[in-house]
């Protein structure tokens, strides 16, 4: 029987995105007993041209005095493609991200989370060009990532151009460079694969598992234990590779986040997760 581990618990604040400043949010979650954090870094929470050196100082103090580690730094990727084949959108998509790698290092996040890119749904380009593309641009950006001492997180996504965890393994390989590592999204990988054998095939080079649910029907990052995600199998996959990084709640409940928050974490406890 695989030993059940102690599995450290933060969240996001997407939940809160359009509900409260990134201040707000900070102070919410810490209240609620979370301490390791993901910061979602997109307008309106962090405007990445115009957070200024003041905003970040008071980011950092403000952690500080709750106690708080800001573990990862998202973009989300709403209008950011890195495998776009607009060279003008690639080259905002990566100055924008070296702008975010900044961030981190300001903040001392330790992980940039990253969407390889996405292609047309109507009229896809042909994957093996996209792909080619998308590496070559990540290959400038992980060289930055390392001079600053932070890793790049690939993840996974339905909509993307590394949609399961064999294409994430795939494309880390190819890579192989030491700064680049893993987000495996539990609920993203519902939607294309069984997630418990999409993490499995990628559990090696994981740096960050995000948790939350959905069903097939419409993916959702809700409250965990509101979809069908089998969370006892992913908790076993975690257990049984030794895995001591963090887990981040990358719930979206715009109604009522503290609440979502809390009901995953409680639903979670069962497994070994705790804020």
């Amino acid at each position: 029987m695989t030993e059940k581990m102690n599995k450290g618990l933060g969240a996001a604040t997407y939940t809160f995105l359009y509900k409260e400043s990134i201040f707000s949010a900070i102070e919410n979650l810490a209240e609620s007993g979370f301490r390791i954090m993901e910061l979602t870094a997109t307008p309106p929470h962090v405007d990445i041209d115009n957070f200024d050196k003041q905003s970040r100082k008071q980011l950092r103090v403000l952690a500080s005095s709750k106690g708080v580690e800001i573990f990862s730094v998202n973009p989300t990727y709403l209008d950011l493609n890195l495998a776009s084949l607009n060279s003008g959108i690639r080259k905002e998509t990566t100055r924008q991200l070296r702008l975010s790698l900044q961030l981190c290092n300001d903040l001392e996040a330790k992980l940039l989370v990253l969407f390889g890119g996405r292609r047309h749904v109507l009229i896809p380009a042909p994957l093996e060009i996209v792909k080619r593309v998308a590496l070559e641009e990540l290959h400038g950006l992980l060289d930055y990532a390392s001079e600053l001492g932070v890793t790049i997180g690939l993840e996974n996504g339905p909509t993307l151009l590394f949609q399961t965890g064999s294409d994430l393994a795939e494309a880390i390989q190819l890579s192989s460079h030491p700064n680049l590592g893993a987000v495996f999204d539990v609920a993203n990988g519902h939607m294309v694969e069984d997630p418990a054998e999409g993490l499995t095939a990628v559990i090696q080079y994981v740096a960050l598992v995000h948790l939350s649910d959905t069903t097939r029907d419409k993916w959702a990052h809700k409250p965990a234990g509101d979809g069908d995600v089998q969370f006892d199998k992913i908790d076993k996959v975690l257990n049984a590779a030794g895995y001591i990084g963090p887990s981040i709640l990358e719930v979206i409940d715009m109604d009522d986040p503290v609440n979502g928050l809390r009901r995953s974490a409680d639903n979670l406890k069962q497994y070994g997760w705790s804020p």
